[in-house]
């Protein structure tokens, strides 16, 4: 019975630490790889590069297609197109492995960013871009940020301020095309449906300062 015993007992052991083996694996497997970064804010600089300045819950794509959502917290710098992950000690850390994708969730809405578009001014494959529709045709939406200095003549000290760009761009196969937020605007650059355009933007009382307006624009668009 003894033996028995000791081999149940011998079992167990190997099985457990067979397991545990290929648990640790797979936890090496599925763990984020990152850099410490050092994001330390510039001196009399006001306001922020980021999309949003808290950590935000998020989505991540990778170009080997793996892709992390648990715990994965983020941010995104406009000024450097860089995307940061929060680590297990609330330090920032850069990817090691490419981003392809990234959704950022905030105030119970979606935003969705994408890179490797071609021949949108002013921006290369690897910037990363906002993605409002899907379809044939796309509606995208370019954020910058960047410092602007000043003086301050009483004292003579010089202040940096972040300001941020928006910039629409329709993108139509390899052609990306600046378009304003406007009726005008839009109307033209969809001309070839434009009685349709026109009669749902006026049934459907489209908001063009609202990107979730615009984004059901195009989706109407393609969809005729």
């Amino acid at each position: 019975m003894k033996i028995r015993v000791d081999f149940f007992i011998g079992f167990v052991v190997l099985f457990t630490g067979t397991l545990t083996n290929v648990v640790a694996q797979n936890l090496y497997v599925k763990d984020v790889l990152g850099v410490p970064v050092n994001v330390a804010k510039t001196e009399n600089t006001v306001g922020s590069p980021y999309f949003t300045d808290d950590w935000t819950k998020a989505t991540v794509q990778l170009k080997n297609n793996v892709t992390y959502k648990d715990n994965m917290y983020v941010r995104f710098d406009l000024e450097k197109n860089a995307l940061y992950f929060k680590g297990k000690e609330g330090e920032t850390l850069a990817f090691v492995d490419p981003v392809t994708a990234f959704t950022v969730s905030t105030k119970g809405a979606d935003t969705y960013f994408k890179n490797g578009y071609q021949n949108i001014p002013e921006t290369t494959v690897d910037n990363f871009v906002q993605v409002l529709n899907s379809g044939t045709v796309q509606l995208v939406k370019v954020l910058k940020a960047f410092t602007v200095e000043s003086s301050d003549y009483s004292s003579g000290v010089k202040q940096k301020t972040y300001e941020k760009s928006a910039k629409y761009y329709l993108i139509k196969g390899n052609t990306a095309k600046l378009i304003k937020p406007d009726k005008k605007a839009f109307l033209s650059a969809l001309a070839d449906k434009q009685a349709q355009i026109e009669s749902y933007i006026k049934s459907t009382n489209i908001n063009f300062k609202s990107d979730a307006d615009l984004s059901k624009l195009i989706t109407y668009y393609n969809s005729i």
